[in-house]
């Protein structure tokens, strides 16, 4: 059985169960936050009217160096099974379902009798999501309808940009948050906004993903969506969400396409608001500058700073091929590749060596110096040929956190 056969008949058997008849409306969701659903029970156990599990599972899977197996370890930390629960005196109910496959993907239903009891209890699993967060010493990111963002690895160190600017940047984002009694003093509003502005695929989003995996407050992200309402409902929430859990980080991704959406009054507004940006460093990344109204980009107090993250230059992109190469090219051929490469951008500079290994295990050999130098002259046909679209790379999914889960 596929999965998508397995999920539609579970989605039909809970609609058997919770009839719309009877007021029940039903909602699918598969992000992983609800895996918390036992822990905040644990926190509040007043709230469990009764549940169902009929199996806590946790499948981890990792790779031995000693065997050539997957090996499976336990940890708790997903669970099968469903909460009757009374939130706000109001029934709900959830159903987790993980699909009997290698990665165990997530899966819940919801049931409840009013959409407002599904949104503050939303609120507050993501509150509890963010208290955990904390205890375990790692960053969460919430969004409304994202993929998760996987932080994993974020170092300052692993980050290729000119000369200073890491530094200048990890030092205006470290200082921030350590500086409000000094905002007082000078009667400065605390609050911070800074754009990174420039081409696809040259560090703006690596750098972001740093500060939010390095830093470890509270951080929400936001992304451009279909439909004027709910972008400014998006919109509104991850700023009203951040100024609760204040510090914290706003992550805008794209922030062009919010012109295009008709919502960037929303913005402006609530990035002028005082007490509303209290404690919060606002990040927003463009591939496409020009096509943002200079009122926003240009006035401090919205976002102060634009870092312009340019095309590598010649010694950037020969830190990036000799990290890459980790010691098993010669010297000289880096040198040429970086050479050769100019007009690169980040993203392309690593996509030479993808492409010199892919040609080479073609033909069943080893990774040599001509397989690099035949790889630039490749993507360099390819950049010449590609349409020159407003597409930008990294654009969120799209995918709803709670979704109504019809009967097919």
């Amino acid at each position: 059985m596929s999965n998508s056969e397995f999920f539609d008949g579970q989605i039909k058997q809970f609609h058997k169960e919770f009839p719309q008849s009877e007021g029940w409306q039903i909602f699918k969701n598969n992000k992983d936050f609800l895996s918390l659903v036992p822990e905040l029970i644990d926190t509040k156990p007043k709230i469990l009217k009764s549940g169902e599990i009929s199996r806590d599972i946790s499948h981890e899977s990792h790779y031995s160096e000693t065997k050539e197996v997957y090996e499976f370890s336990m940890r708790k930390t997903r669970w099968l099974g469903t909460y009757r629960l009374l939130w706000d005196n109001k029934p709900i109910i959830i159903r987790s379902l993980y699909y009997e496959t290698h990665r165990q993907i997530p899966y819940f239903l919801v049931a409840v009798k009013d959409s407002a009891t599904l949104s503050n209890f939303y609120e507050a699993i993501l509150k509890f999501e963010l208290e955990v967060g904390k205890k375990r010493g790692h960053s969460v990111v919430q969004t409304v309808d994202s993929e998760d963002i996987s932080l994993s690895g974020m170092s300052w160190d692993n980050l290729i940009l000119p000369t200073g600017m890491v530094e200048e940047i990890r030092t205006g984002v470290e200082t921030f948050f350590k500086a409000e009694d000094v905002y007082k003093r000078f009667s400065i509003p605390y609050k911070r906004g800074f754009v990174f502005s420039g081409p696809p695929g040259c560090g703006k989003t690596m750098t972001a993903k740093t500060i939010l995996g390095t830093m470890h407050h509270p951080s929400f992200l936001i992304t451009s969506s279909a439909g004027r309402d709910y972008m400014e409902y998006k919109i509104k929430w991850a700023f009203e969400a951040a100024s609760r859990h204040a510090p914290a980080i706003l992550l805008i991704e794209e922030l062009e396409k919010f012109s295009e959406a008709s919502s960037i009054s929303t913005v402006l507004n609530l990035m002028d608001g005082l007490s509303s940006m209290k404690g919060i460093l606002a990040i927003a990344t463009t591939n496409y500058p020009e096509k943002i109204d200079p009122a926003l980009l240009l006035r401090p107090s919205r976002f102060d700073r634009v870092w312009n993250f340019a095309l590598p230059d010649y010694e950037c992109r020969l830190r990036m091929l000799q990290k890459k190469a980790n010691g098993h090219v010669n010297a000289n051929i880096l040198e040429k590749v970086a050479k050769f490469s100019s007009g690169f951008s980040m993203a392309y500079v690593q996509e030479i060596f993808a492409s010199a290994i892919s040609m080479a295990l073609r033909e069943g050999r080893e990774v040599s110096d001509v397989d690099l130098l035949n790889s630039v002259e490749m993507l360099k046909k390819q950049i010449k040929s590609a349409p020159k679209s407003g597409a930008g790379l990294g654009e969120g999914s799209q995918k709803m956190g709670f979704i109504p889960a019809d009967v097919s």
